[in-house]
């Protein structure tokens, strides 16, 4: 019953029948006292119906029960928010970022309690790095404009209430926010009214629907949050973000029909060109049948000329939010014309993509050692940095090339440390901003650039369109070719290559007569567990498939 309880008690939330809902947490709670979800979401109800301290009392078991879940910690901090304990939330905001560091919605919460506090120096730092995180966070980019109009800073406050417009052109606030800012500048009667704003920040409630949407993404329960956006564009189908939250929800379930749909609704919203290529390019994750995979190429191409025929322009698809063709990869054909076709077409709607770096036009002077980076956005607690990592360390420890990791992950981290001890090496971490990452990449006057993937993320797919090396590779952390005129060579291994494998590849394809992976072998247990200590039946036959999904081909 106690599953059954919740479902309900989750369904009058969603309907803010707040009563109904307590009544299922607390039947919850009087079979199992320390049921995390039932203690997080009645102390929420707590706070809404006016008894903050239980709230908090409750929220806090919760957070004793199950520590790790970040909600819980930012369900608290928005609680003492309300009753204006600023530094007991960015407590709780900073606890929720130690566990998942990249929420930019967290650290835009921060931001707004600094301005509360009138700390608004840092108050710029919190929303500059929510916008680091997702540089198409509309609200952040208002937030920063309001900060920066407050401190004087006229043009940087223009400059982000524009972008904030840019991002989400039916956003009011920033609208109102820059009409305010460009009337006091032009010298008008009507004043810049910072206080006013300011007060305005204050009072934002959020659509509580889509937060709980997003908290239910992250607690890792993605059909209880598909069901709840769908719900929010149901009380509001006017608001772009909720039809963006639900495409993205159900992208990432598989349901990219649907999916197609809802970005469609966004673009009709608030045409963008970077929502239009996600929907356009999308890939079911899952392959289906052999037909299933041609007629899902076919259509990936049918689209991909008319983008073309269209000619589609975009200031920045990192920004908007374009993503990487991955899932092609695991088609088992061969990509390679499909690939340049692709990243042809990025080149034309985003011609800022093709820079060059200054000392690339240049020939190389001087006798110093060779310059080389590694560049991935996994180079910690991923298999593309078990893969290569060692062989990076090495590289570095041996003394005869220079040696620079290139990343945007920081370089104190306890997991970073791990992988690379004692690193050589230069660690170089760059902001998540093509343009000033290409400026500070060229700075670096690499002479070799080694990207250990393309195509697993996209901000090293529309980076790697850029000459930042005189000599540009990629390793097989994704193991297709890229289609992308700027990166010379793929590096890979003789044993893995075909006979016929370069007609495979828009690089020139480099075949080492040995494995390009170099792994720590595993230090096995002294004794193993037995079969029923891991859940086995005692007798049988057990096969194991350790793959994910996506990368299991019709044909198997």
């Amino acid at each position: 019953m106690v599953s059954v309880w919740l479902q309900l008690a989750m369904e009058n939330l969603r309907s803010e029948r707040l009563s109904q809902a307590a009544v299922f947490y607390k039947q919850v709670l009087q079979v199992n006292p320390n049921q995390a979800e039932a203690l997080q979401w009645l102390g929420l109800i707590l706070h809404k119906q006016g008894d903050s301290e239980r709230a908090i009392e409750h929220i806090n078991l919760a957070i004793t029960q199950n520590p790790l879940n970040a909600v819980s910690h930012i369900t608290l901090a928005s609680v003492f928010k309300d009753l204006g304990q600023l530094d007991a939330a960015i407590d709780s905001y900073g606890k929720a970022l130690s566990l998942k560091h990249d929420l930019a919605e967290v650290h835009n919460n921060i931001g707004t309690v600094y301005v509360l506090k009138g700390k608004l120096d840092e108050a710029q730092t919190s929303f500059q790095t929510a916008i680091s995180v997702s540089p198409a966070f509309a609200e952040a980019h208002n937030n920063l404009g309001i900060v920066f109009s407050s401190q004087g800073k006229h043009d940087d406050a223009v400059a982000c209430f524009q972008r904030a417009i840019a991002l989400a052109p039916g956003y009011a606030k920033a609208q109102t926010n820059l009409s305010l800012e460009l009337s006091a500048a032009g010298g008008t009667d009507e004043p810049n009214d910072v206080d006013e704003m300011l007060h305005a920040m204050r009072q934002v409630s959020e659509n509580e629907l889509y937060y709980m949407a997003v908290a239910l993404r992250m607690e890792g329960k993605p059909e209880r949050a598909i069901e709840t956006f769908r719900q929010a564009t149901v009380l509001d189908p006017h608001r772009y973000e909720n039809w963006l939250a639900l495409g993205n929800a159900l992208q990432s379930q598989g349901m990219v029909v649907e999916a197609r749909d809802c970005l469609q609704r966004c673009n009709a919203l608030s045409p963008k060109p970077g929502i239009r290529v996600r929907s356009d390019l999308m890939l079911p994750i899952i392959m289906g049948t052999q037909p299933n995979v041609n007629q899902t190429r076919q259509r990936l191409e049918r689209n991909l000329q008319q983008l073309i025929d269209d000619q589609i322009k975009m200031d920045d698809p990192y920004a908007e939010q374009c993503v990487t063709n991955f899932h092609l990869a695991y088609h088992g054909l061969n990509d390679k014309e499909i690939q340049i076709k692709i990243a042809d077409f990025y080149a034309q709607a985003c011609p800022s993509l093709l820079y060059v770096a200054p000392h690339c036009n240049r020939p190389r002077g001087g006798t110093q050692k060779k310059r080389i980076g590694f560049l991935s956005e996994y180079i910690a607690k991923h298999s593309v940095a078990s893969s290569y990592s060692h062989i990076v360390n090495m590289l570095a420890d041996q003394g005869e090339y220079e040696v620079v990791l290139l990343s945007h992950g920081d370089a104190t981290d306890a997991a970073i440390r791990q992988t690379y001890p004692k690193f050589k090496g230069l660690f170089t971490r760059l902001p998540l901003d093509l343009q000033k990452a290409r400026e500070m990449i060229a700075a670096l006057e690499l002479d070799v650039l080694v990207y250990l993937d393309i195509g697993m993320g996209p901000f090293s797919y529309f980076l790697a369109y850029s000459r930042l090396a005189r000599t540009q590779c990629v390793t097989g952390g994704h193991p297709v070719t890229t289609g992308i005129g700027a990166v010379d060579y793929f590096l890979s291994s003789d044993l893995a290559e075909t006979t016929n494998a370069d007609s495979h590849y828009s690089e020139k394809l480099v075949r080492l007569p040995f494995g390009m992976f170099y792994f720590a072998r595993p230090t096995l247990p002294e004794v193993f567990k037995t079969r029923n200590e891991l859940g086995l039946p005692p007798d049988g036959t057990v096969y194991l498939c350790p793959l994910m999904l996506h990368k299991l081909h019709p044909d198997f």
